[in-house]
């Protein structure tokens, strides 16, 4: 036969009189809130710390990221191939990694087959100069993202390959 008990008649006893369990209750209520209080703190300090990693990560990229190819084109008719940074607010642009077009030896002739170019890398000149270049906005008639199929990107990276 199963126990059973009856509440009316026999009422569980209390373990601590009145006075002393709502005192209690109320010690666990507040160590509840400054528990729940300490760990909303550390929750949002976590997401910060997560957010600044995040943003870190995002700004280093765009720092340390290769730009994209450019063609530049100056006023003197001259057209440059490189990396292109455009320093804000100043006047000028640097450009680094820098090929031109030039034309094959014996293709000035009027009537004859299209003339062919191939791309040369900077810095083979007379003169020797430094695979930098800064140019004053002045001088630029405007510039061109390259995509990474054109024929002078291509031509580009397989020079760098080839080195």
């Amino acid at each position: 036969m199963p126990h059973t008990i009856d509440l009316k008649n026999n009422p569980v006893p209390n373990s601590l009189p009145p006075e002393q369990g709502s005192e209690n209750f109320s010690k666990l209520r507040a160590r509840l809130a400054d528990l729940r209080a300490r760990l909303d703190r550390r929750a949002v300090l976590i997401c910060l710390i997560i957010l600044a990693v995040i943003l870190f990560g995002v700004w280093l990229k765009a720092i340390f990221a290769t730009p994209p190819w450019r063609a530049v084109f100056l006023t003197n008719n001259q057209v440059y191939f490189g990396h292109f940074r455009d320093w804000q607010g100043g006047d000028y642009i640097t450009l680094t990694d820098i090929y031109y077009l030039q034309l094959g030896q014996g293709q000035l002739q009027t009537g004859g087959p299209a003339p062919e170019l191939k791309v040369v890398k900077l810095g083979s000149e007379i003169h020797g100069p430094k695979d930098m270049m800064v140019i004053p906005k002045t001088q630029i008639l405007f510039w061109e993202d390259l995509r990474d199929d054109s024929q002078v990107v291509q031509a580009i990276v397989n020079m760098q390959k080839n080195k």
